[in-house]
């Protein structure tokens, strides 16, 4: 485009300054921010909740298969036992 035909930039803003800027917003400007932060903070939440609730799940089966272990170690033992006192 010739240089001509281009457009000036206004005097308020210049090319290098923002589309947005706290100072120049109205509450209406805002809003889609806090949206966005509310937004997040709900994915990042529901993130961590799945998060934990996996970890509860796996300790979960570790203890239901350490359980079985500890019953079978039991019942080994008490046959040694009933061996020796024979």
């Amino acid at each position: 485009m010739p240089a001509s035909k281009r457009r000036k930039p206004s005097p308020t803003r210049s090319a290098a300054s923002p589309a947005w800027s706290p100072c120049s917003c109205r509450r209406t400007k805002a809003m889609p921010s806090i949206v966005r932060e509310i937004a997040t903070l709900l994915v990042c939440g529901g993130a961590l909740y799945g998060g934990i609730r996996a970890d509860l799940q796996n300790m979960l089966v570790r203890i239901e298969a350490n359980e079985a272990s500890v019953t079978r170690a039991h019942a080994r033992l008490d046959q040694l036992y009933e061996r020796g006192s024979r």
